[in-house]
């Protein structure tokens, strides 16, 4: 049997962590930046959609001056 001591045991841990770190850091390589690019691709979604609401807005607000102003100018006559 053998016995475990500190000096036994920290080359065998230090190799299976740099076994672990190096495969480990070779499958995330393909997906550095994905956080980002997927970040800039919602802003522009967004940003889209805010300019669409806003045009929907001015035209509809416009519409309903236009027709409370003739409905309050037929109201004084």
């Amino acid at each position: 049997m053998t016995k475990w001591s500190l000096s036994n045991v920290t080359p065998r841990a230090s190799y299976l962590m740099a076994c672990v770190l190096y495969f480990n850091h070779n499958k995330l390589e393909p997906e550095d930046g994905e956080g980002v690019i997927s970040t800039a691709i919602v802003v522009l979604i967004m940003a889209f959609l805010a300019v669409g609401m806003w045009i929907a807005f001015k035209a509809l607000m416009g519409q309903t001056t236009t027709t409370i102003s003739s409905q309050v100018s037929q109201l004084g006559q």
